[in-house]
Protein backbone atom coordinates (compact mmCIF):
# COMPACT_ATOMS: atom_id res chain seq x y z
CA UNK A 1 0.00 0.00 0.00
CA UNK A 2 3.07 2.22 -0.02
CA UNK A 3 2.55 4.97 -2.69
CA UNK A 4 6.17 4.74 -3.87
CA UNK A 5 5.99 0.96 -4.32
CA UNK A 6 2.65 1.33 -6.13
CA UNK A 7 4.30 3.62 -8.68
CA UNK A 8 7.33 1.35 -9.10
CA UNK A 9 5.37 -1.89 -9.60
CA UNK A 10 1.67 -1.17 -10.17
CA UNK A 11 0.99 -4.71 -11.44
CA UNK A 12 1.95 -6.16 -8.05
CA UNK A 13 0.60 -3.52 -5.68
CA UNK A 14 -2.25 -2.26 -7.84
CA UNK A 15 -4.86 -4.68 -6.49
CA UNK A 16 -5.14 -2.59 -3.29
CA UNK A 17 -6.99 0.66 -4.11
CA UNK A 18 -5.79 4.01 -2.78
CA UNK A 19 -9.25 5.03 -1.50
CA UNK A 20 -9.62 4.06 2.19
CA UNK A 21 -13.09 2.48 1.97
CA UNK A 22 -12.14 0.34 -1.01
CA UNK A 23 -8.85 -0.60 0.65
CA UNK A 24 -10.76 -1.74 3.73
CA UNK A 25 -12.98 -3.89 1.54
CA UNK A 26 -9.95 -5.50 -0.10
CA UNK A 27 -8.23 -6.15 3.23
CA UNK A 28 -11.44 -7.57 4.72
CA UNK A 29 -11.84 -9.85 1.73
CA UNK A 30 -8.23 -11.00 2.05
CA UNK A 31 -8.80 -11.88 5.72
CA UNK A 32 -11.91 -13.93 4.91
CA UNK A 33 -10.11 -15.56 1.98
CA UNK A 34 -7.20 -16.56 4.23
CA UNK A 35 -9.55 -17.83 6.94
CA UNK A 36 -11.40 -19.92 4.36
CA UNK A 37 -8.17 -21.42 3.03
CA UNK A 38 -7.07 -22.22 6.58
CA UNK A 39 -10.36 -24.00 7.21
CA UNK A 40 -10.12 -25.93 3.93
CA UNK A 41 -6.54 -27.02 4.49
CA UNK A 42 -7.06 -28.01 8.13
CA UNK A 43 -10.25 -29.93 7.31
CA UNK A 44 -8.41 -31.78 4.56
CA UNK A 45 -5.61 -32.76 6.93
CA UNK A 46 -8.06 -33.86 9.64
CA UNK A 47 -10.01 -36.03 7.19
CA UNK A 48 -6.81 -37.58 5.85
CA UNK A 49 -5.67 -38.14 9.44
CA UNK A 50 -8.88 -40.00 10.20
CA UNK A 51 -8.16 -42.30 7.26
CA UNK A 52 -4.57 -42.82 8.39
CA UNK A 53 -1.52 -40.79 9.38
CA UNK A 54 0.39 -41.99 6.35
CA UNK A 55 -2.07 -40.10 4.11
CA UNK A 56 -1.34 -36.83 5.94
CA UNK A 57 2.41 -37.31 5.60
CA UNK A 58 2.05 -38.28 1.94
CA UNK A 59 -0.16 -35.27 1.19
CA UNK A 60 2.08 -32.72 2.89
CA UNK A 61 5.31 -34.42 1.81
CA UNK A 62 4.31 -34.64 -1.84
CA UNK A 63 3.22 -31.01 -1.86
CA UNK A 64 6.40 -29.71 -0.23
CA UNK A 65 8.60 -32.06 -2.23
CA UNK A 66 7.10 -30.95 -5.53
CA UNK A 67 7.61 -27.32 -4.58
CA UNK A 68 11.26 -27.82 -3.63
CA UNK A 69 11.99 -29.86 -6.77
CA UNK A 70 10.42 -27.18 -8.98
CA UNK A 71 12.50 -24.53 -7.22
CA UNK A 72 15.67 -26.54 -7.76
CA UNK A 73 14.90 -27.23 -11.42
CA UNK A 74 14.12 -23.57 -12.09
CA UNK A 75 17.30 -22.47 -10.29
CA UNK A 76 15.19 -20.50 -7.83
CA UNK A 77 16.01 -22.34 -4.63
CA UNK A 78 18.52 -19.88 -3.17
CA UNK A 79 16.98 -17.32 -0.88
CA UNK A 80 18.16 -13.74 -1.18
CA UNK A 81 20.05 -13.60 2.16
CA UNK A 82 23.79 -13.91 1.32
CA UNK A 83 25.01 -15.87 4.36
CA UNK A 84 27.49 -18.06 2.48
CA UNK A 85 28.34 -21.71 2.89
CA UNK A 86 26.09 -24.17 4.65
CA UNK A 87 24.16 -21.38 6.39
CA UNK A 88 22.96 -20.23 2.99
CA UNK A 89 21.69 -23.72 2.15
CA UNK A 90 19.94 -24.10 5.51
CA UNK A 91 18.40 -20.63 5.41
CA UNK A 92 17.22 -21.09 1.84
CA UNK A 93 15.63 -24.43 2.69
CA UNK A 94 13.96 -23.07 5.82
CA UNK A 95 12.67 -19.88 4.20
CA UNK A 96 11.30 -21.73 1.17
CA UNK A 97 9.64 -24.21 3.50
CA UNK A 98 8.15 -21.50 5.75
CA UNK A 99 6.81 -19.47 2.81
CA UNK A 100 5.28 -22.59 1.25
CA UNK A 101 3.58 -23.68 4.48
CA UNK A 102 2.20 -20.21 5.19
CA UNK A 103 0.94 -19.96 1.62
CA UNK A 104 -0.64 -23.41 1.75
CA UNK A 105 -2.63 -22.57 4.85
CA UNK A 106 -3.53 -18.93 4.10
CA UNK A 107 -2.95 -18.24 0.38
CA UNK A 108 -1.51 -14.82 1.18
CA UNK A 109 -1.48 -12.93 -2.09
CA UNK A 110 1.77 -11.19 -1.15
CA UNK A 111 3.61 -14.50 -1.55
CA UNK A 112 2.79 -14.64 -5.25
CA UNK A 113 5.81 -12.36 -5.75
CA UNK A 114 8.55 -13.99 -7.88
CA UNK A 115 11.02 -13.80 -4.96
CA UNK A 116 8.73 -15.96 -2.82
CA UNK A 117 6.36 -18.49 -4.37
CA UNK A 118 5.72 -16.95 -7.78
CA UNK A 119 2.37 -16.28 -9.39
CA UNK A 120 1.95 -19.54 -11.31
CA UNK A 121 2.93 -21.74 -8.40
CA UNK A 122 0.79 -19.65 -6.01
CA UNK A 123 -2.19 -20.30 -8.28
CA UNK A 124 -1.29 -23.99 -8.62
CA UNK A 125 -0.99 -24.32 -4.83
CA UNK A 126 -4.35 -22.60 -4.40
CA UNK A 127 -5.98 -24.99 -6.88
CA UNK A 128 -4.43 -28.03 -5.19
CA UNK A 129 -5.67 -26.84 -1.79
CA UNK A 130 -9.18 -26.25 -3.14
CA UNK A 131 -9.29 -29.61 -4.88
CA UNK A 132 -7.84 -31.57 -1.99
CA UNK A 133 -10.87 -31.15 0.31
CA UNK A 134 -13.39 -32.78 -2.06
CA UNK A 135 -10.85 -35.55 -2.69
CA UNK A 136 -10.35 -36.09 1.05
CA UNK A 137 -14.12 -36.18 1.58
CA UNK A 138 -14.44 -38.75 -1.20
CA UNK A 139 -11.70 -40.96 0.28
CA UNK A 140 -13.12 -40.61 3.78
CA UNK A 141 -16.60 -41.72 2.74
Amino acid sequence: TNPEKRQQTPDFYGYVPAQASKRTTVFGTMVFFSAGMLLIRCTTIVLLGLIGKIWVFAYIGADLGLYLVINLVRGDFWYWVPLGGSLEIISSFLMRLIVKIITDFTSLVQFRHPFNLGGIYWLFSFAISMGSLPAAIHFYE
